[in-house]
C-alpha cells in the first residue's frame, strides 16, 4: 500500500485540489483509495462533499486511538463507482492536535492507525504546516508530493518540508514535488522560478498543473476535474501526474 502524503507549508498551492484528483485519477486507473483529511480547515471533506458535522467520527478519534479507522471511513466518495472513501475532518482537530503534543509517540499515531488497511493507496491532505499532523503525516508515508506555484513563499516551503523530513530520520521516502497554478505566459517569473527550483531538478516531476478555470469551478462544485470537465487540460494534467507518480 502506498501512502501518498501531499505537503507545503505555504497554503494556496493547490494540495487539496491535487489530493481530490490524484485520488480520481488512480480511481480511474482501477485502484482503491483512501483520502484523509489531516487539515483542521477540513477542505478535502468539504471537497468531497462530504459534511464532518454528520460524520460519527473524523480523524481526530482515529488519532486519539478513541476508534479504529475503519469506523471513521466514509464511503464511496466523488462518484467513484466505490474506488475512493474518505476519512473527515473538521476545525475541533486542531484541538486534537494540541492534546496530542505532549503524548509519547504522539508522531506514530497515524502510521500506526493505518496498519492492516487493503486500499492500494492513501492520499494526506496535509495543513499548510509542519506540526504534528504533518509530521505524522511524512512518518506514515511511502511518497511525499510537494506541490509549488511558481511564488516565492511556495518555493521557500520546499526546503522546510525537505530540512523536516531529514530531521525526523526520514531519508527513505520518495520525495517528489511538482508545479501548480502554471502559467505560460508569466515569463520572466517562470524564468526566476526556474532558476530558484534547479537545485530539486532530480525530485522535480515534469507534470506541471497549469491554471484553469474548469479546476476552480470542479472544486466550487465538489466534483474532481474527471467529473466536472473530463474534456478540460486539467484533466488531461492530472492524468499525466497520476501516470507520473505510478510510473515512480
Amino acid at each position: 500500500m502506498n501512502t501518498i502524503c501531499i505537503a507545503n507549508q505555504k497554503g494556496g498551492v493547490g494540495k487539496t485540489t491535487t489530493a481530490i484528483n490524484i485520488a480520481a485519477g488512480l480511481a480511474k486507473a482501477g485502484k482503491r483509495v483512501l483520502l484523509i483529511d489531516l487539515d483542521p480547515q477540513g477542505n478535502l471533506t468539504q471537497a468531497s462533499g462530504v459534511f464532518a458535522s454528520g460524520c460519527a467520527y473524523r480523524i481526530e478519534h482515529v488519532l486519539h486511538r478513541e476508534v479504529a479507522i475503519t469506523d471513521a471511513i466514509v464511503k464511496d466518495v466523488l462518484d467513484s463507482e466505490g474506488r475512493v472513501d474518505l476519512v473527515p475532518a473538521d476545525e475541533t482537530l486542531k484541538r486534537a492536535e494540541d492534546l496530542l503534543v505532549p503524548e509519547l509517540f504522539s508522531e506514530t499515531r497515524l502510521a500506526k492507525a493505518l496498519e492492516g488497511l487493503s486500499y492500494d493507496h492513501v492520499v494526506l491532505d496535509c495543513s499548510p504546516s509542519l506540526g504534528l499532523l504533518t509530521v505524522n503525516a511524512l512518518v506514515a508515508a511511502t511518497h511525499v508530493l510537494i506541490p509549488c506555484d511558481y511564488g516565492s513563499f511556495s518555493i521557500g516551503g520546499i526546503a522546510n518540508i525537505v530540512e523536516k523530513i531529514k530531521e525526523i530520520g526520514l531519508s527513505s521516502k520518495v520525495v517528489r514535488l511538482f508545479v501548480t497554478m502554471y502559467r505560460s505566459s508569466t515569463t520572466r517569473t517562470n524564468e526566476w522560478a526556474e532558476d530558484q527550483l534547479a537545485h530539486y531538478k532530480e525530485i522535480t516531476l515534469e507534470t506541471k498543473i497549469r491554471r484553469s478555470e474548469p479546476l476552480l469551478q470542479a472544486s466550487i462544485e465538489r466534483e474532481s476535474i474527471f467529473k466536472y470537465a473530463p474534456g478540460a487540460i486539467g484533466a488531461d494534467d492530472y492524468t499525466r501526474l497520476t501516470e507520473e507518480f505510478l510510473a515512480l
